[in-house]
């Protein structure tokens, strides 16, 4: 699978394992410090360089995108003219065992910012129920979808979209699915024509107050977690919340 856009110039070609180093030096300079959820925590706040490049980074992060990576399912979009990477989206297959998989991550994450993120994403899960309300035992997932700055607004986005779900079709995938917690993302995924199926505003979105106790009686209790709880992401606008997208793939 290869394709070549004319206008600006790059092309869309898989991942493969040689390429995993290039990619995640491309995740750490682009999605890593731009992902709304990201900046929202700070999760690279003090966090350690990467001795590869010297970006800081978060080793559970690199961890998650290189589970991704290992499905061997990603594609990359280069610069035609020097080849360097200029867009990428990690693909990956999911399944109903994978669902439990995520939940686990999330529990057994040491990154007390990045599990956050891993439990909005397991909560969503449980919300969509994805495999059951569309009977599929397996789909094509996008994780991250992440475009050089100097080339958004160009079309590489969308043509990143088009080929993983044409991807998707040749593999014989009943089902894509992706979750945006981008508000420039969801548009992306609106453009190609993709279903929208469950939305949650950042601001419906909230945390529990782990310190209370039920030292005053549980209804008291109770009733004061609700008046602590605050949302757990505030994002700068326009993200207001984190949407997720299915497309149901014909023939398959």
């Amino acid at each position: 699978m290869r394709t070549v856009m004319a206008e600006p110039s790059f092309e869309i070609i898989p991942v493969m394992p040689e390429d995993h180093d290039r990619i995640m030096a491309f995740l750490r300079r682009t999605f890593f410090v731009d992902e709304p959820l990201n900046i929202a925590l700070g999760l690279l706040d003090g966090q350690p360089k990467c001795p590869e490049d010297g970006r800081p980074s978060c080793k559970a992060l690199e961890a998650h995108c290189r589970e991704a990576l290992s499905h061997n399912l990603s594609l990359m979009a280069v610069d035609a003219m020097n080849g360097n990477v200029v867009g990428v989206t990690l693909n990956a297959e999911a399944t109903p065992e994978g669902s439990e998989d995520l939940a686990t991550e999330a529990m057994l994450c040491p990154d007390p910012k990045f599990k956050r993120i891993l439990n909005l994403m397991a909560h969503i899960d449980r919300e969509c129920k994805v495999f059951q309300r569309f009977g599929v035992k397996r789909l094509l997932e996008m994780r991250i979808l992440s475009v050089d700055g100097e080339w958004r607004g160009k079309g590489m986005a969308t043509a990143l979209i088009r080929m993983t779900l044409q991807q998707a079709k040749e593999l014989g995938y009943p089902l894509f699915r992706v979750d945006c917690t981008s508000a420039f993302s969801a548009k992306a995924m609106e453009r190609v024509g993709l279903k929208k199926i469950y939305t949650l505003k950042y601001e419906d979105y909230l945390e529990e107050d782990e310190g209370d106790k039920f030292e005053n009686g549980i209804i008291d209790t109770i009733m004061a977690r609700m008046k602590k709880r605050k949302p757990v992401f505030k994002p700068a606008p326009p993200h207001a919340g984190v949407s997720a997208f299915v497309m149901e793939i014909e023939g398959n």
